[in-house]
C-alpha cells in the first residue's frame, strides 16, 4: 500500500520483483494478502511458483 512502498524501495535492494546478482537470485512476491486486514491498494494477490532444477 502505498507510501509504505516508497519506503521499502529505498531500504531493501530488492522489495519486489527478481533480482540477479552474481550466484544469488532473489525473488520478492506482493504476497496472497491473509495476514491481518484483508486489505490491497495499489496491487494484486500473487503466489510464485519456482521450479528449482539441477544440471551438474
Amino acid at each position: 500500500m502505498a507510501p509504505g512502498n516508497l519506503i521499502t524501495n529505498r531500504i531493501f535492494e530488492n522489495d519486489w520483483g527478481y533480482l540477479k546478482k552474481g550466484e544469488l537470485q532473489s525473488i520478492v512476491s506482493s504476497g496472497y494478502g491473509v495476514w491481518g486486514l484483508p486489505l490491497r491498494i495499489g496491487t494484486r494477490s500473487e503466489i510464485v511458483k519456482i521450479n528449482v532444477t539441477f544440471e551438474p
